[in-house]
Parts: C-alpha cells; structure tokens; sequence
C-alpha cells in the first residue's frame, strides 16, 4: 500500500467535507493520528486507516480509489521523466506542459521533481530576463528543499544533491561565488552513491572546481579536478558516456586547461585543451570546439603571440556553426593581443563588435571588461580624452556589479587620463577616489580573515 498516496487522498476528501483535523477526530481516532494518516507515515495501524477512510465515506472505494491514484501517479512520473529528457530541446513547449500539471499538490511525491523542472526552466529562461528567472528558479529549489526537509523517506533519487547543485548554478550567474560554492559542497556531502541520478556528483566537482577558480583558490580547484578526473578515470567507459553528456566532458577538458593556465603548468594545461579539441572535432561539436582554441590561445597569450592570434582565429573560423556568446571570449583576447602588435585599428573593430553581441545578450560583465580594453587601446595610442567615457562606462558597471577590483583599475586609469588631458581637477578627484576605494577593499578583506 502507498500510505503517502493513500494519506494525499484522504486528506482531500476531508477537505471535500469541510472538516478539520480536530472535528473529524474521535476516541477511536485521535487528530494527530489523522495528521499521521495523512502524511503517510508507517507508524499507524491499518485498522486506524480502514476506519478513517470509512469516516470519510470512502471505505469500500478505498482499494480502487489508491489504484487508480497509483496509475494516475505513474502516468505524471512518467511524463515528467519524459520531460526532464527534452527540456532544452523545446524550452517554451516544455513549459507550457508543466503549466497544465500545476495540479500536483506539495503532498505528491512527485512534487520536486516536479519543481526541479519548473526551477531548470526558469533557469534556462535567464537569457531573456536575466535576474528575475534566476530568483524564480531560486524559488522552486528551495521549496524542493522544504519538502525533502519534511520527507520521512530516504533520498533514493539524490533530489537534495541534484537541487542543491541547480541552486549553486543561479548563485554563480548571480555572481556570488561563495554562496554558489557552499551549495555545491552541501550538494556534495548529500549525495548518496547508490542512488539515481549517478551523473550529479560529476556535475558538482565541475562546478566547485569552477567556483574555486573564480574565488581565485586555485591550489582547491585544481586538488577538485584532479578528485574528479581520478572518477572518471577509474570509471567504465561506457558508464561514463552513459551518465556524463558530452557537453560536460568537454568542458572538464575546458576547465581543467584554465586552472593549470593559471597555476603556470602550461604544458599539462595545453595537453588537456588539445585533447578536447580532439574530442570536439570527432563529435562536430563546434561551440566547444571554438572554446578549445579559445583557451589554447589564452595558454600561448605570454609565451607566444602568434600562436595565440592563430587560435583565436581558429575559434573564428567556424563562428557560422557556433552560439554568439562562446565566440565573444575569442574575439576581445584577439581584440587585447591587437593592441600589444599596435594593430589599433583592427583592435577596436573586434572589440565594438564584441559590445554589440553582449549587448543583445545584456551580459553586462563582458561589456565591462571589454569597454576597460577599449579604453587601454585608445589609452596605448595616446588618445587619452577618447578613452575617457570608456573607462568611465566601465567604472558605471563596476560599481554596479560590486566589482571592487575592477573599480580600482578603472579608477586609476582615469587618475592617469585625465593627467595626461591636464584636467587636474579631475584627476584629484579620482585620485581622491582610488584611496577611499583601498580602504573599502583593505576594510573587506579584514571580514574574511
């Protein structure tokens, strides 16, 4: 017998009857025994049931009313699972479908899965409203949170470790690293390893791994890379294709190679870019092919910068078989190497375009750190009241995004601007800026020692 089903039932018919826990309760039935009934917890007699359920007047029909139920449930599990498979395929049919199972109530088992899809959809609908599908999404995973909270029964399905590294993933595009982190980690500590959803703990490793880099805790990021790398090494091959899409494996290979970048293990870095270049092209995969080359040229950036502008160029090449926003990395590196070669001209071409792709996707982060690239061109040809209203747009959204340090660097490239334009006006008052702005930062730093 499915008591949680048979408890949703029952619980709907005294609702029908207009009563309450305490009105329908008597000697024999006590109200929380009704609420224990209710809840589905094994704890109570089936005698208590069959005569709560005759209470209600549904004591003949109560093996077929929880037979059809358990069919109707199979029929929604089904269907949602079906779902959950083409999500990205059809985004807006996807989501006009879980519209119409808005019916499913917070007593249905299926109701987090149910608002796991609902979250991703929302998720997925960032592009469009940025913000605000993000906290939507927020919304739904943790109200799967409250009710796994509730739940007497164990996580089979690895729904807390599943949710939890969703809710990390709005954190990052919220640009709250540390929160999205500490998801991540609790993502981590819940997962159980027998039970379903087996690709998850891979997808949180990538994800920590990314978190780490971007709170620049390399020595972390890389120790949890070489944690996953070890997994899917030890891993079956064929049960690796079977839980890990091939997005993800490709941009294990894509993160791995930026963290190495970084610690300066260049060659290490440059193997694991190459071989996913190798993968990407075997497969036709073009978006993470440009990735790939973009990242390579980003390891050759110091040490070679032709080799660096031929990668770049690389990713460009196929730009008609690739997503916009995985050729904008591509094309301000190329812009920025433009200005080391003193090629200004072809540099700001890039760059303006760069602004106009961004633009249309109102990422306003590559804005910013394009417009701080725009201004150093203008800046390194001596153009200095041109490059001005850049690093001014770019403070704007520095501020805006609580970026301290990239407020500082625009800071002082507007002290040393406007020096050169001998507005010493306006050069005191930035250089007023730059100290309140060093103290701001040294005062933040102090709350995280």
């Amino acid at each position: 017998m499915n008591r949680k089903l048979l408890g949703a039932k029952l619980k709907e018919r005294r609702r029908e009857l207009k009563e309450s826990m305490d009105s329908i309760s008597d000697e024999f039935i006590s109200a929380s025994t009704v609420g224990n009934i209710e809840r589905g917890l094994p704890n109570v007699a089936q005698e208590k049931i069959q005569y709560y359920a005759e209470k209600l007047g549904l004591g003949k029909e109560l093996f077929g009313i929880l037979s059809e139920a358990e069919r109707r449930e199979k029929e929604l599990e089904a269907k949602l699972s079906k779902l959950d498979g083409v999500l990205t395929a059809d985004l807006d049919a996807s989501m006009k479908q879980l519209e119409e199972l808005s019916f499913i109530s917070k007593d249905s088992k299926l109701s987090p899965q149910y608002h796991l899809l609902l979250g991703r959809c929302c998720f997925l609908k960032r592009t469009i409203n940025g913000e605000k599908m993000l906290y939507k999404a927020q919304k739904h995973y943790n109200e799967i949170l409250n009710l796994l909270l509730k739940s007497l029964e164990p996580d089979e399905a690895n729904l807390r470790a599943a949710t939890l590294n969703e809710l990390g993933r709005t954190f990052y595009y919220l640009r709250d690293y540390t929160k999205a982190l500490e998801c991540t980690e609790k993502g981590i500590d819940a997962y159980r390893e027998t039970g379903k959803r087996q690709a998850t703990m891979f997808y949180l490793l990538v994800n920590k791994a990314m978190y780490l880099e971007h709170l620049n805790e390399d020595e972390r990021a890389l120790q949890t890379l070489e944690e996953l790398w070890e997994k899917i090494s030890s891993s079956n091959p064929t049960k690796i294709l079977a839980v890990l899409r091939l997005e993800t494996f490709l941009q294990i290979h894509i993160n791995f190679a930026k963290v190495l970048n970084k610690v300066k293990h260049y060659q290490r870095a440059l193997e694991f870019a190459e071989a996913g270049v190798n993968i990407a092209r075997q497969n036709n995969n073009y978006d993470k092919l440009a990735l790939l080359w973009t990242m390579i040229g980003t390891i050759y950036e110091e040490r070679n910068i032709n080799e660096a502008v031929q990668h770049y160029l690389n990713a460009l090449s196929i730009r008609e078989k690739v997503k916009e926003q995985n050729i904008v990395y591509a094309l301000k590196n190329l812009g920025f190497l433009y200005i080391k070669m003193k090629q200004f001209e072809e540099s700001q071409k890039v760059l303006e375009e760069v602004i106009e792709i961004a633009g249309k996707r109102k990422d306003e982060v590559t804005i910013l750190d394009t417009l701080m690239v725009q201004g150093t061109c203008y800046r390194e040809q001596g153009l200095y009241l041109e490059s001005i209203p850049s690093y001014k747009n770019a403070l704007e959204l520095s501020v805006k995004h609580k970026l301290l340090e990239k407020q500082y660097e625009n800071i002082v490239n507007l002290c040393y601007c406007y020096k050169k334009t001998n507005n010493m006006d306006a050069h005191n008052y930035y250089l007023k800026k730059t100290f309140e702005l060093q103290v701001s930062m040294m005062e933040l730093e102090a709350t995280h020692q």
